[in-house]
């Protein structure tokens, strides 16, 4: 592993907002020395679930509910539903299970975390790399704290796809509107039950498309 990435969701002022667009007010995406921060085309990817019976003390993670795990799971298979669309071909395997001790490479693994620990934020995504033989430098471990303020099945799923996304090298839109993409920053509040896009959009997997996996 070389280095670590931290990515969150924020809330932002209020500016004006438009479809999201590649080429225009979607991002470019987030690399490091010219390489996009996603996993390598066609790997499968381990996806796991902390367990609060793992914290130490004080305790800084709680289990997610069954709702909160329904939630997660259907973002994940959502962005498997877009493999082939973004042409990136990366398998999500939902382990349902506690993470490796280190952590596996490629693997996500999500953490239900105290808001205050994660600065307020819905969710917060920690990415570090690996070399792969014949693929080089990629992501490699990412972590994503997501608060457990949240819910609403809805929402969660919501920030569930969206912290995914920034594995695919996809970054905030602060300029985009809320149904054009996953990636739209801070137009909607905490356990919304109806705002939020719950899976990657065309935007979201044409600009993957364009600049992770070409």
């Amino acid at each position: 592993m070389r280095k670590q990435i931290i990515l969150a969701l924020l809330t932002v002022p209020t500016q004006l907002f438009s479809q999201c667009t590649v080429g225009s007010n979607q991002p470019p995406p987030r690399t490091s020395s010219g390489i996009p921060t996603a996993f390598p085309a066609g790997f499968t990817v381990d996806v796991y679930m902390l367990s609060g019976n793992l914290c130490g003390t004080p305790c800084y993670y709680s289990q997610f509910s069954p709702d909160a795990q329904t939630a997660i799971s259907r973002a994940i298979l959502a962005w498997n539903a877009a493999k082939v669309t973004n042409n990136s071909n990366v398998v999500l395997n939902n382990t349902w299970s506690n993470p490796p001790n280190p952590p596996a490479a490629p693997s996500i693994e999500f953490e239900n975390t105290h808001g205050a620990d994660i600065s307020g934020n819905y969710g917060l995504t920690t990415q570090a790399w690996n070399y792969y033989p014949g693929a080089g430098w990629r992501l490699g471990a990412v972590v994503v704290n997501m608060n457990d303020a949240m819910t609403n099945s809805h929402f969660i799923q919501h920030i569930a796809a969206h912290e995914i996304g920034h594995s695919f090298a996809l970054e905030n839109c602060s300029t985009c509107s809320i149904p054009s993409t996953v990636m739209e920053a801070g137009l909607v509040g905490l356990n919304d039950p109806t705002n939020g896009a719950t899976a990657p959009t065309a935007c979201d997997s044409a600009q993957v498309k364009a600049t992770a996996f070409p």
